[in-house]
C-alpha cells in the first residue's frame, strides 16, 4: 500500500540539487526525509512537527531521528528522518525464499521483493498514517496547536507592553503589574487580535484611574498656514498621573 511512496521518498534524497550530507544516516538508501520545519514556519506547521516527531521518536526510537540542515534562505531546516526499509541482509524473508540461490541474489531481488510484498518498516507505515490523517484534517493535535498559538501571541503582546511600560512610566506599578493590568483590560475590550496601540493602553490606564488625560492647545512650531502664521495643533493632549 505504501511501498511506492516510501521508495519515492527514499530516492528523492539523491535528487536534491547542490546539496551535500555528511551525517551517519544512510539517507537515500534505506532512510528518507519526511515532515519538516524551519525558522519561518507558521505555528500550525511547528505544532504538527512537534506533535508528530514526539510520537514517532517515542514509538520508534531506533528508526526515527531529527536531522538538521543549514539553508541559505531560511537559516536552518529540521526534518523527521525515517527508516523505511531494512538492508537486504537484515530483511526477514519468508522461509521458503531462504535458499542458497536466493541468498546469493538478495541484493538484486531486494527491491522487487519489497514491491511484491509491500513491506516497509513499522515506522514507515506510521508516518504514512500520520500523513493520511493530516490529509483529512490538517491539525495533528488541536489542543497543542491552540496552546502554542496562544502562548506565542501572548508573548508578542507582552513584548509590546514592555515598551508601553517605559512609555507611560507609572511609578506605582511594577513592569509585571503593568502588563497584567493591561492584559486584563485587553480581555475586557473583547479584542480579536493580540495587539494594543498606545491609545488603547492609555484608555485602559485611564479607566483604572492611573492617569488622567486632558485635551489642551499646544503650540506646534512645525505648523504654519499659507501666510506663515503659526497655527495651534488641537490634536495634542496632556497626560497626568493620578
Amino acid at each position: 500500500m505504501y511501498y511506492k511512496k516510501a521508495w519515492e521518498i527514499v530516492n528523492s534524497f539523491n535528487k536534491i540539487p547542490d546539496f551535500s550530507y555528511y551525517g551517519d544516516l544512510p539517507l537515500g538508501e534505506t532512510w528518507g526525509l519526511t515532515l519538516s520545519q524551519n525558522r519561518d514556519s507558521e505555528a500550525l506547521y511547528r505544532s504538527n512537527f512537534e506533535v508528530i516527531s514526539k510520537d514517532m521518536l517515542e514509538r520508534f526510537p531506533d528508526h526515527v531521528e531529527i536531522v538538521n540542515f543549514n539553508h541559505y534562505l531560511c537559516g536552518w531546516i529540521e526534518h523527521v528522518a525515517i527508516k523505511f526499509f531494512e538492508k537486504p541482509e537484515h530483511a526477514k524473508y519468508p522461509n521458503h525464499l531462504e535458499s542458497p540461490t536466493f541468498i546469493t541474489m538478495k541484493h538484486l531481488h531486494y527491491e522487487l521483493w519489497l514491491k511484491q510484498n509491500d513491506l516497509i518498516t513499522p515506522a514507515g507505515q506510521a508516518i504514512f498514517k500520520w500523513s493520511d490523517k493530516l490529509d483529512k484534517y490538517p491539525v495533528a493535535d488541536e489542543t497543542h496547536y491552540c496552546k502554542l498559538e496562544h502562548n506565542e501571541e501572548m508573548e508578542s503582546l507582552e513584548n509590546c507592553l514592555s515598551y508601553e511600560y517605559t512609555n507611560f512610566n507609572i511609578p506605582s506599578l511594577t513592569k509585571s503589574e503593568f502588563i497584567d493590568l493591561i492584559i486584563q483590560g485587553y480581555w475586557d475590550l473583547g479584542k480579536d487580535e493580540y495587539w494594543l496601540d498606545t491609545d488603547e493602553v492609555e484608555s485602559i490606564l485611564e479607566s483604572q484611574k492611573y492617569i488622567e488625560v486632558e485635551s489642551v492647545w499646544v503650540l506646534n512650531p512645525e505648523l504654519y498656514d499659507e501666510s506663515g502664521t503659526l497655527l495651534n495643533d488641537p490634536n495634542q493632549y496632556d497626560r497626568k498621573l493620578l
